[in-house]
């Protein structure tokens, strides 16, 4: 497994209500940790041995990254009150795309946001949406 541990690193973390996929969680993310984020999920892609990135956050977030062959799905538990955990299952053209645009956000000075959902299609159980905005 591959663990990405940023607890202790100055990742500003929000969650908002979606429309449609019950709940957002936005990561505004530095260069070097869009590029942390787009290199392990490159190794995850590329490395079939590899089961899942570990993604541990603050304020009680761990996100399991994988990589399968059907829709991408990605779904939200509440395992404790001060606990949560997102299964991140991605179509490897969606991971392709999303490691692409982390890679483009290291140089830019943009502060555009870059949604999961918005990269590709999600599955209908959905139910959680990740955004990624540079800081």
């Amino acid at each position: 497994m591959l663990r990405l541990d940023w607890k202790n690193t100055p990742v500003t973390l929000k969650t908002h209500s979606h429309p449609t996929l019950e709940t957002t969680l936005s990561l505004e993310l530095t260069s070097d940790l869009a590029r942390a984020l787009g290199d392990a999920l490159q190794s995850l892609l590329k490395n079939p041995n590899a089961s899942e990135l570990q993604l541990l956050l603050t304020q009680g977030w761990v996100l399991y990254w994988k990589i399968r062959t059907t829709t991408t799905r990605v779904t939200l538990a509440h395992p404790q009150e001060s606990e949560w955990v997102a299964s991140v299952h991605l179509h490897p053209d969606h991971a392709q795309r999303l490691i692409e645009r982390l890679h483009q956000m290291v140089g830019s000075d943009s502060k555009e946001m870059l949604g999961l959902s918005k990269l590709g299609s999600v599955a209908a159980l959905s139910n959680l949406e990740v955004v990624f905005i540079k800081a």
